[in-house]
């Protein structure tokens, strides 16, 4: 206990009561600054004083609870503020292979030079809606393109969904068949897969063993694996730039395009 309590003075109140002041302080020290005094503690307590100094602090604690409030919302704010830029990090290290198209699909100009990458569910409420989104920004961008990447994440319809997204579209027919499921108001299942697939005139043998093949199967892994590296926790994701965010209407998407072509 020589050194705790002047680390627990310097760290539960924000370093707001520094022993070493032997008054309160109305400062806000930086990082930097708090680990420097807790690196240069050295006074040397007895257990009274120990206990006076608990005393010291639950009193002080409890007349000034805004302290604690204070310190947590900072301490909040710096660990959303880190995760970001470890964020931003992973989005610059991996962009190069968020845009392959290899492992994607496109909507827009082809050869758009302003790019979004969106994740999604066939299944899902907010992905079909953010297609409305897509519709109206793509009237006066002429120059975005959008990467779309499967990311199934509401159950086994959605998985099926998702490869059967992938087999339209290695028979050409991607736009076709994406554009029969974002305006399905019916649910994304075999029955209604096989359905659009007969609609727009598939090789339904072909489609059908395109829906189990290896091909598919490792570009479903390579989203997750995306969506794992950037705590993607749901759908839609949308990237832009070093910009994540979820659903935006027309109004919002423009707003993050315009804040990435300040950059």
């Amino acid at each position: 206990m020589k050194k705790i309590m002047q680390l627990v003075l310097l760290t539960a109140v924000g370093g707001i009561l520094p022993l070493s002041a032997g008054e309160v302080s109305t400062g806000n020290p930086s990082q930097k600054q708090m680990e420097k005094e807790q690196a240069e503690a050295s006074i040397s307590l007895d257990s009274q004083q120990v206990k006076q100094i608990e005393i010291v602090i639950r009193k002080f604690l409890d007349q000034n609870p805004h302290v604690v409030a204070g310190s947590l919302e900072k301490y909040v704010k710096y660990q959303k503020d880190q995760e970001m830029e470890k964020v931003k990090t992973t989005l610059k290290n991996n962009r190069d292979k968020l845009i392959d198209e290899s492992t994607a699909s496109v909507i827009g100009n082809p050869k758009g030079s302003q790019v979004i990458v969106a994740f999604y569910d066939n299944n899902c409420g907010y992905c079909r809606k953010l297609e409305e989104t897509f519709a109206t920004v793509l009237k006066d961008h002429k120059n975005l393109k959008i990467i779309l990447r499967q990311l199934p994440v509401l159950g086994e319809d959605s998985v099926l969904a998702a490869k059967a997204v992938l087999a339209a579209q290695n028979q050409g027919k991607f736009k076709d068949f994406y554009q029969a499921v974002v305006t399905s108001e019916e649910p994304i299942d075999l029955g209604k897969i096989l359905e659009i697939a007969s609609k727009i005139n598939l090789n339904i043998t072909k489609f059908k063993q395109d829906l189990d093949s290896t091909k598919i199967k490792k570009i479903l892994a390579v989203n997750e694996r995306f969506a794992k590296t950037l705590k993607i926790r749901g759908t839609p994701a949308l990237i832009v730039g070093d910009q994540m965010a979820a659903y935006v209407d027309a109004d919002g998407l423009r707003e993050l395009l315009a804040e990435e072509s300040t950059k």
